[in-house]
């Protein structure tokens, strides 16, 4: 169904973006930042940066953490329009899709020490890091030679400034405010998230086209009579019934199979009403921190999907469990099960996104693009795609390689600010794609895709 609207038609359009900010999402921004950080590979964490044969590993450590604490100040911002201008800085003239995220029963079920772990490896990182900004600090003759700048009092204050970013960030008094254990289990913050979304979207109401997060155990948006689910809540919601978003967003490693049957219920609407659905779908990014799961409906198993209802333990739970999101990734979001939900919902306008970004296998992404031989409404997305190499391999292997028709149903997307975590700034993401891609191949993937997946044209 065609959306009302007065977006130009040579308008580009981020399709995957998140306007997270200090007071909806804090939680959040705080887990991501300490996956990221866990889950990378330092060379020398505690390394001596006079030894000759080290010298690379200043400059890579100083633009790591640079990053990182980029994406603290992005997020901790203190309203979604701070976080969408910081955006539009780069991506000028471009329409954006913020998709929301569900915190809340992601971490329903967590261990009562949960909150204390994630602060404490928080901390942790942040002490880590001014550790090794004084240790660079200290060979800076080294630093200077591999730097983009050779101006030493420049870098000495940039330092100096990142150390003081960091003292603020250890301050006691600002964490209670900022990640008060009180908070991470109330409501309010989901709602306050969709408020300013809203008060977003009617400020901006040609460039700004939000998803709604769904997820089935919020019992609020929904009720069940006689094995028929009544969805009005979210219907409500909906740009084509008077509401303020233009689609759904769901994020299954959170705790949920994507054929649980209120799911279904929905997607029979969304299928009828060609309301466009953003999926997580790969193999990294976020997952529920609970050990123990309530799962209704099909799950990945042992190589093989099956039909489950009930408990589910998973063998990997912890904070800095690497293991953690994959196994439920797998599990959860495979796209053999959402191949399950395509047969039965044919039709369903579908992005599938990241196009199931795996680190070690590109198995998801191939079973995506046989879907999307077989589906006429399953799109994918490139997004948070931030290696040049990566990105490059995904365009030679797959989108180069497709069908005119497969083509059509390829997105971009940023991820903002999600993304930050990995790359200097956003000119840097957009120039990679823009090297990479024709000039028609962009237009293609940023304006006229987008439109046609968000039912714009």
């Amino acid at each position: 169904m065609k959306q009302h609207h007065s977006l130009p038609s040579n308008t580009r359009i981020d399709t995957h973006c998140h306007l997270f900010n200090k007071k909806v999402l804090s939680w959040k921004l705080l887990i991501d930042f300490v996956q990221s950080r866990v889950n990378r590979s330092r060379v020398n964490r505690y390394m001596k940066i006079t030894n000759i044969d080290l010298i690379d590993c200043p400059s890579s450590t100083f633009n790591e953490i640079k990053r990182a604490l980029n994406f603290l100040k992005i997020g901790m911002q203190p309203t979604s329009e701070d976080v969408y201008k910081t955006l539009v800085e780069t991506e000028k003239g471009y329409a954006v899709v913020p998709l929301m995220f569900d915190l809340d029963y992601c971490v329903k079920g967590a261990s009562a020490d949960f909150q204390n772990e994630i602060l404490a490896a928080y901390n942790r990182i942040l002490a880590d890091d001014r550790k090794e900004l004084l240790q660079i600090k200290q060979g800076l003759d080294y630093l200077i030679d591999y730097s983009s700048s050779n101006n030493e009092d420049d870098i000495l204050k940039e330092i100096d400034q990142l150390v003081q970013i960091i003292d603020t960030l250890l301050e006691p008094k600002r964490q209670t405010n900022e990640f008060g254990l009180d908070s991470l289990h109330k409501v309010a913050p989901f709602l306050d998230q969709e408020n300013q979304l809203v008060d977003l979207q009617k400020k901006y109401p040609d460039t700004v086209f939000p998803f709604y997060a769904v997820d089935p155990r919020r019992k609020e948006n929904y009720t069940l009579e006689n094995g028929t689910y009544n969805l009005s809540p979210i219907l409500n919601r909906l740009a084509i019934n008077g509401g303020h978003f233009y689609g759904i967003k769901l994020y299954t490693p959170n705790g949920y199979s994507p054929a649980d049957p209120m799911l279904m219920a929905l997607y029979r609407y969304c299928e009828q009403h060609a309301i466009p659905i953003t999926a997580h779908c790969s193999g990294g990014g976020f997952a529920s921190f609970a050990k123990t799961v309530d799962i209704q409906g099909l799950i990945y198993r042992n190589s093989k999907i099956r039909e489950h209802s009930g408990n589910i333990t998973f063998k990997h739970y912890k904070v800095t469990d690497k293991k953690r999101v994959h196994e439920k990734a797998q599990m959860l979001n495979h796209p053999l099960i959402w191949e399950k939900v395509l047969e039965k919902y044919p039709n369903l306008t579908l992005n599938l996104a990241h196009f199931g970004c795996s680190e070690d296998t590109g198995e998801w992404s191939q079973h995506i693009i046989r879907l999307m031989k077989q589906y006429p409404n399953l799109y994918t997305d490139f997004s948070c795609v931030a290696e040049k190499a990566t990105l490059n391999n995904m365009y030679k292997t797959y989108y180069s390689e497709a069908e005119p028709t497969i083509k059509k149903r390829f997105l971009y997307g940023s991820d903002f600010y999600l993304n930050m975590l990995f790359i200097d700034n956003m000119r840097q993401y957009i120039c990679q794609f823009e090297r990479i891609f024709s000039d028609a191949e962009m237009k293609e993937i940023a304006e006229i895709n987008p439109r046609r997946f968000l039912a714009l044209d």
